[in-house]
């Protein structure tokens, strides 16, 4: 049922899988900046971590958005 939860327009599920996304790309020193309506992965990181990041950008661009 948590996974039905609504947060902030998200699913709790697709924000946390989001915030792990987020945490990989850190660990790798890789940065997320928002460009308007872009997100931009600053840095290097495995290509399976940047595959969720497009999976989960819009839940990451509203996670730089809120952060900035």
């Amino acid at each position: 049922m948590a996974a039905l939860q609504v947060l902030d327009g998200r699913s709790t599920m697709q924000r946390k899988a989001a915030e792990k996304v987020f945490q990989a790309l850190r660990h790798y020193g890789a940065g997320l900046v928002a460009d308007g309506e872009r997100l931009v992965i600053e840095g290097h990181a495995p290509a399976d971590i940047l595959m969720q990041a497009h999976r989960h950008r819009r839940a990451l661009l509203a996670m730089v958005r809120k952060n900035a």
